[in-house]
């Protein structure tokens, strides 16, 4: 007994086995601008940040500013003093700076209430995924194949 359209069945076979790379670019080319309008806009450095990594055959990401990561998981409550932020090169500040209502504020420490958690990640990952058409993109590399 012979198997019929062996070698066919091996170039598609062959075309879906590097379909996560494909999946993987569309999801990252999904998930770049969903990220920049899901995040809040305060200035736009952080929508500005935001941009495409990289896509290997295991991996794909994007990146941005750090306090996208902190807006997302939220902070717990804390005290912040000055002069904790000494190293061996530089002195820690005597005085804390900030602006509020207009009026400019010098204080030894601060209370920081806390943000809560708002999952952007999340909400950005199940965006892109909705509009990455991967059974099309895997029917597509099928019927090419062969």
């Amino acid at each position: 007994m012979s198997l019929k359209g062996g070698p066919e069945a091996r170039a598609r076979a062959r075309a879906i086995k590097g379909i996560f790379k494909h999946v993987a670019q569309d999801w990252v080319d999904a998930a770049t601008p969903a990220a920049r309008t899901i995040y809040p806009r305060r200035t736009g450095a952080l929508a500005a940040s935001i941009r495409k990594m990289n896509v290997s055959q295991k991996k794909a990401s994007i990146k941005g500013n750090y306090y996208g990561a902190i807006l997302s998981a939220g902070a717990k409550a804390h005290t912040i003093e000055a002069g904790k932020t000494a190293t061996k090169t530089r002195k820690g500040a005597k005085v804390l700076k900030f602006n509020q209502g207009g009026q400019t504020f010098f204080r030894k420490k601060v209370h920081h209430r806390g943000l809560p958690s708002r999952d952007y990640r999340r909400r950005t990952q199940k965006t892109a995924l909705e509009r990455v058409p991967f059974a099309k993109r895997l029917y597509d590399l099928w019927n090419k194949a062969a």
